[in-house]
């Protein structure tokens, strides 16, 4: 919560300079974005990863722009179809090109997550994909997040149940390395 406050009055005073570093700005709200949600402020939370996310849109940083679509991923409701998170994933995904790498994978396992409630099938393709990538590129936080999205959106037929265990198996096997 300290880190939260300190952090909203630093955007405060930033906002009151004349011409604010807009790539200090982007990086001051997904820092805010992060400390909001280790504080439970989750609308707060959502609030500064959009505005990095507008932010880093306007500038053409799709780095940011990812950072800022995980961040308001990690913000997702059960049960819930969240149309802007799916968009903003979405186009993160694009501007990421097709190019493998740890935010693309990142991204993929955070789409599958959200589109789970109206198409499961959609959200197992994209958290396979995602772990593949992970694999792939040998990305153990990438992994674990896959990993994690594939024990919800996996199949619930005993197939999908013998390949949850495996990967549970493989998640306690990534947490002993990390």
């Amino acid at each position: 919560e300290d880190a939260a406050a300190q952090l909203v009055r630093a955007s405060e005073v930033l906002e009151l300079a004349p011409d604010p570093d807009p790539e200090l700005r982007t990086e001051l709200l997904l820092e805010l974005g992060e400390a909001q949600t280790r504080a439970s402020r989750y609308e707060a939370a959502r609030e500064a990863f959009r505005r990095a996310g507008s932010l880093a849109r306007s500038r053409g940083d799709g780095e940011r722009f990812a950072r800022a679509a995980l961040g308001f991923s990690e913000l997702r409701e059960a049960g819930v179809v969240n149309r802007e998170l799916i968009a903003m994933v979405e186009e993160a995904l694009e501007g990421a090109g097709a190019e493998e790498g740890p935010l693309r994978a990142r991204l993929l396992s955070a789409l599958g997550a959200e589109v789970y409630w109206e198409d499961p099938s959609r959200a197992d393709a994209l958290s396979a994909q995602a772990l593949a990538m992970a694999r792939r590129i040998g990305d153990d936080r990438g992994i674990a997040l896959a990993l994690i999205t594939r024990q919800f959106v996996a199949g619930n037929d005993p197939q999908g149940a013998r390949q949850r265990l495996d990967e549970a198996r493989e998640m306690c096997e990534l947490a002993k390395r990390m």
